[in-house]
């Protein structure tokens, strides 16, 4: 299950960092599920397809966690300012 595990690390990464940090990590995760593929014996083009799916995955996750992230702090505003304005 490694889909749900890249979804988790997009999810904290949308909270944590912005998008220097998620390129730095996408090109890496790429890579590996590259590199992960052809060591078992997957031609290029299967390899490929599984990394770009992964990217993919992790990217939407990361846009989750950045729209989550945004929406947190637009309620805390609103708490702090005393409702609706």
């Amino acid at each position: 299950m490694p889909w749900l595990l890249v979804c988790g690390i997009g999810l904290a990464f949308g909270f944590v960092f912005r998008v220097p940090a998620v390129l730095a990590m996408g090109t890496l995760l790429f890579a590996a599920a590259v590199g992960a593929e052809r060591l078992q014996g997957a031609g290029w083009a299967d390899a490929a397809l599984s990394g770009f799916i992964l990217l993919a995955l992790f990217e939407g996750a990361y846009l989750a966690g950045v729209l989550l992230a945004a929406g947190l702090t637009r309620m805390k505003a609103r708490r702090s300012r005393g409702g609706r304005h």
